[in-house]
């Protein structure tokens, strides 16, 4: 089984080629979605984050993914602590999620945040989905409604898309058409399966 990991910048078209993936009948285990179902429904989770951030970090009974940002958006010492309450329990995902489809050719896991984390060592190949700074930009602002300003700090608070690109098996330059991400990704998929 080869297991391959989709990682890329913000806005640069991950769930893009996610659905292409899933498309393709391939199996595939999205970070982001078990995070917000650890925010949602492990009480451990929720207990240790209540201990750590206190009630300004809930909405009533229930996490605030807003509040919860805004807590450790500028506060490194803050995410560091986050990131130790969810990243073992992400990490156990991605091994049960790989021992129940060792069987598979190739999976894939979608880790937005693959190198900063230091997780790529768990995979056999890195795909990274690239955008041009300005069309990130653009999508950025467009997907969350917000300014220039904003859109630009947030991107500046990631590992610049260059150095992804850089340490990447594989690319796609998600910065032009739906047709062109496919025809890169299904050339990609191909050079994939005969490695298996």
């Amino acid at each position: 089984m080869l297991k391959v990991a989709i990682t890329g910048s913000i806005a640069t078209g991950k769930s893009l080629i996610e659905g292409f993936i899933r498309d393709d009948g391939f199996s595939i285990l999205d970070t982001d979605r078990v995070v917000h179902h650890l925010l949602k429904e492990n009480e451990t989770v929720i207990s240790k984050i209540k201990t750590a951030f206190g009630d300004e970090a809930f909405d009533g009974d229930e996490i605030s993914r807003v509040n919860l940002g805004k807590i450790v958006f500028y506060d490194s010492g803050k995410k560091k602590l986050l990131e130790s309450i969810l990243h073992p329990c992400v990490k156990q995902e991605i091994f049960h999620f790989l021992m129940t489809h060792r069987r598979e050719r190739v999976v894939f896991v979608s880790v937005p945040l693959l190198y900063e984390v230091g997780w790529q060592g768990l995979f056999d190949y890195v795909l990274v989905v690239y955008a041009e700074a300005d069309v990130q930009l653009k999508r950025l602002m467009e997907r969350n409604s917000i300014d220039e300003n904003a859109a630009g700090n947030l991107i500046s608070l990631q590992m610049p898309q260059a150095d992804k690109v850089r340490a990447a098996d594989f690319v796609i330059d998600n910065s032009t058409t739906i047709e062109s991400a496919k025809r890169q990704f299904d050339y990609i998929l191909k050079k994939l399966l005969m490695l298996t």
